[in-house]
């Protein structure tokens, strides 16, 4: 009798539906007609696999290990010839609106997939963080005939599913010591990054002068710091004491001093996702431009400067007042490569080039490039925007400028949400990401509610930064 009905329910089902080329190509279904949702499918009993019932740890996993995700426990009678094949899919809720299909295998009613797979379908859902993870899992059920499958019209939720992707530890920041700064545990020089997650974006890097030949350095992380033992277990360094290698791994057990051998500015870059360092030569070419000229009186030694990550463009902020000229040099005096006019966009290196100049009194973003010799100024006026702003995403707050120092500062009432800072009341210069080191179009900054004080300081190039103090 359950042959009998199966058949006809399989009739009814084929009769209701057309015809789809989308099959998933692990189970290579020759045809699948999907189906609109009942709800129920007698006779068909599917559990979540025995693998997935306990909190999945992929460290503790080889990637080809299998798991049993699905397994079928009842079924009624087939026709000759039938055979049952399964589709899983997983989700971050269960709702399944962003539902992502998983890659298994299925063999005698028990669909099953690779952790490695697995594991990667988790990070696609929810980044590459080693936090755990719930994910939620639903099958399909096809009968597989000859030259066709039909899917049955319930998808079988099969419950959650706990899993903890594997990375190694990546602390919120790191610090450089050694002889750049004399081994002095108070004068630590901070790597740059982006004020993501340190998980989608584990690259940290700075451009740092070294002050002789030979330079000893290691690594500190920011939890060493907080802990008051910048030396205790997490500090980095390399395998091999004076290990002068432009690459390499980095090391936290027994870490030694690493070397760079000649004095200059070095590009210096982590990847903490897998644990290595590059150190970059760049010689005597310094990622300052200075800027002399009549808003600080002529004087290289003094002047404001402009900074630059790839010694070919250099960005800076300057307030300057109308009519005034200034001059680009690569040094605090005028023995090194001095910038000026050539046109309203472009520079020149000769010695009789004229000044530049500005028009109008402002705080100006001065843009370089000294591959193309091309310049641009922007007059900016900063202020906040966000849904925890009075004007939402659609109007900047306006911030105030305090032209001795250089600073935007606001005192607004933020709601629970997110903001960033923007000039001129768009968004051709933005700033985002981590308070502590803002980056042009970085990630929006998440805030409580209450009233804040909020400082934007623009005037250290090499580190536009915020504070946000809550009254």
């Amino acid at each position: 009798m359950k042959k009998i009905n199966l058949y006809m329910l399989l009739i009814f089902i084929a009769a209701l539906t057309g015809c789809d080329d989308n099959v998933n190509d692990h189970f290579a279904l020759p045809q699948t007609n999907p189906q609109e949702p009942v709800q129920n499918v007698e006779g068909f009993t599917l559990s979540l696999g025995s693998s997935c019932t306990a909190p999945i740890l992929f460290k503790d996993l080889d990637d080809a290990t299998l798991l049993e995700v699905a397994k079928l426990t009842d079924h009624p009678e087939l026709t000759e010839g039938d055979t049952i094949n399964l589709e899983v899919e997983v989700s971050k809720d269960e709702t399944f609106t962003q539902a992502v299909p998983l890659p298994c295998s299925v063999k005698n009613g028990t669909a099953s997939v690779t952790a490695g797979e697995l594991e990667e379908v988790v990070k696609e859902i929810y980044g590459k963080a080693p936090y755990a993870r719930t994910i939620y899992a639903r099958a399909t059920i096809y009968i597989v005939s000859h030259t066709s499958a039909i899917a049955l019209p319930e998808k079988i939720t099969l419950g959650k599913i706990e899993a903890t992707p594997e990375a190694l530890f990546i602390d919120t920041a790191y610090y450089l010591i050694g002889d750049v700064n004399k081994w002095n545990s108070e004068a630590l020089i901070k790597f740059g990054h982006s004020g993501k997650d340190v998980y989608e974006d584990p690259v940290f890097s700075m451009i740092v002068e070294m002050p002789k030949d030979e330079c000893y350095w290691k690594i500190i992380p920011q939890s060493n710091v907080d802990g008051g033992d910048i030396w205790a277990p997490g500090a980095l360094g390399v395998a091999t004491n004076g290990d002068d290698s432009e690459s390499g791994l980095l090391v936290t057990e027994n870490p030694q001093a690493g070397k760079i051998p000649a004095k200059g500015w070095v590009k210096i870059t982590l990847n903490m996702l897998e644990y290595t360092y590059k150190i970059e030569a760049l010689g005597n070419i310094s990622p300052f431009l200075y800027v002399p000229g009549g808003h600080q009186g002529w004087k290289p030694e003094t002047a404001p400067y402009l900074y630059s990550t790839d010694m070919t463009h250099y960005d800076g902020y300057i307030y300057m007042d109308a009519d005034n000229t200034f001059k680009l040099t690569s040094q605090k005096d005028w023995d090194g490569t001095n910038y000026g006019y050539a046109s309203d966009t472009e520079l020149s290196t000769d010695g009789g080039a004229g000044n530049l100049s500005v028009t109008e009194t402002g705080f100006y973003r001065i843009e370089a490039n000294l591959s193309t010799l091309t310049y641009k100024f922007s007059k900016t006026e900063w202020g906040i925007i966000g849904d925890a702003t009075q004007g939402g995403w659609d109007n900047s707050t306006p911030m105030t400028l305090n032209a001795e120092t250089g600073e935007w500062s606001i005192t607004t009432e933020l709601a629970a949400g997110n903001y960033k800072f923007r000039a001129n009341n768009k968004w051709d210069i933005n700033l985002g990401g981590d308070l502590n080191h803002l980056t042009y179009g970085g990630d929006n900054i998440t805030t409580e509610a209450g009233t804040y004080v909020i400082t934007l300081k623009l005037v250290d190039a090499s580190n536009y930064h915020a504070t946000v103090v809550k009254r």
